[in-house]
């Protein structure tokens, strides 16, 4: 029976290491054009900041990338701040 559960624990040990991923949350500080429009920059792209939107993609490396764009608050328009939101996934790297 010990036998047993030592190759069984071992087998879950095992399925744990080859599904591990590599997770992580990060924030944008907002910018603004000359023209006072908000906008964040990441993995070498300009997205506006003029409506709530989930943008999704892969990037080159594999890992999937969420960035939360939204509108700045009055307060952070005024003050030319405000910041997004955003995750990535990554898969296991054999």
């Amino acid at each position: 029976m010990f036998r047993s559960l030592v190759i069984c624990g071992s087998f879950i040990a095992l399925i744990f290491c080859l599904t591990t991923v590599e997770a992580g949350l990060f924030g944008i500080r907002m910018k603004y054009d000359s023209d006072d429009i908000p906008y964040v920059e990441f993995d070498g792209q300009r997205y506006i900041c003029d409506r709530d939107e989930l943008v999704k993609y892969t990037n080159a490396v594999g890992c999937e990338v969420n960035i939360y764009i939204r509108k700045p608050t009055p307060e952070e328009k005024a003050k030319r701040g405000g910041s997004v939101n955003g995750s990535v996934l990554c898969p296991p790297s054999w």
